[in-house]
C-alpha cells in the first residue's frame, strides 16, 4: 500500500483515539463528581419523609379499594370489606367518591390533629340562599370505619363543629346508625351516610370510575 493511502488512515485512527481519550476523561470526572455529591449528601431519615408521601399512598390505596369493590358482588361483603381497611385509607377514599360523585374536595393537611374534619367538599349550591363568597356551598366531612354501631359523642362532636364553622356536614361510616341519631343530626344540619346511602354512592363510584374505563 502506498505511503500516501496509509498517512490518512493513521490520521484518523489517531484523532478517534483522542476524542475517546477525551471522552474517557468527561466520563471520569463526571463520576468523581457524582461520588462526591453524593458523600456530602446528609442521609434523610424515614420520619423527615414529607407528610404528603403518607397521603399520596392512602390516595393510590382508596383507588385500589375502589376497585376492589368492583370485584366484590353482594352489598354485605362490600360493608364488610370497608371494616377491615386502614382508617386513613376509608379517609381518602370517602373523600375520593365525593369528587367522583362531583364535588370539588380539599383533603386535610394531616391526620393528626385535624380538628374532627377529615375534609371538605364544595358544590354549587342547590338553594340560592345558601352562597358562600366562593359561590360554592361548603360541607365538612368526617368519616368513620366502624365495626359495630356509631358513636354518638362522635356525631355530637362534629355537630358542633359544624355549626361553629357555620356549614353543613357529612359524617360518613361503614357500621351501623340508630333511626334516632340519623333524625338528631339531620335537625342539625349534618347528613349521616351509612348502610343503603354508602352502598348506593359506591355503586356510583364504581360506575363512573371502573365499568366506564
Amino acid at each position: 500500500m502506498a505511503l500516501s493511502t496509509i498517512a490518512p488512515v493513521v490520521i484518523s485512527c489517531g484523532a478517534g483515539l483522542l476524542v475517546l481519550a477525551a471522552s474517557l476523561r468527561r466520563q471520569k470526572k463526571f463520576k468523581q463528581r457524582v461520588r462526591r455529591n453524593s458523600y456530602n449528601k446528609k442521609p434523610t431519615s424515614k420520619a423527615a419523609k414529607p407528610k404528603s408521601d403518607k397521603h399520596k399512598r392512602n390516595i393510590e390505596m382508596a383507588e385500589k379499594v375502589i376497585l376492589r369493590l368492583s370485584e366484590i358482588e353482594y352489598d354485605g361483603q362490600r360493608i364488610n370489606y370497608l371494616k377491615k381497611i386502614n382508617p386513613y385509607v376509608f379517609e381518602e377514599f370517602v373523600l375520593t367518591m365525593f369528587e367522583i360523585d362531583g364535588y370539588k374536595i380539599k383533603r386535610s393537611e394531616s391526620y393528626s390533629g385535624d380538628g374532627g374534619c377529615d375534609g371538605e367538599v364544595f358544590r354549587k349550591p342547590v338553594n340560592s340562599n345558601r352562597f358562600f363568597a366562593s359561590g360554592m356551598e361548603r360541607f365538612l366531612v368526617q368519616s368513620k370505619c366502624y365495626t359495630g354501631h356509631i358513636k354518638r359523642d362522635h356525631v355530637n362532636d362534629f355537630i358542633l363543629l359544624c355549626a361553629k364553622e357555620k356549614c353543613p356536614g357529612y359524617f360518613v361510616h361503614c357500621g351501623k346508625t340508630p333511626l334516632e341519631l340519623y333524625h338528631h343530626a339531620i335537625e342539625h344540619d349534618v347528613r349521616i351516610i351509612s348502610g343503603y346511602t354508602l352502598l348506593r354512592m359506591i355503586s356510583r363510584t364504581i360506575d363512573s370510575r371502573v365499568t366506564k374505563k
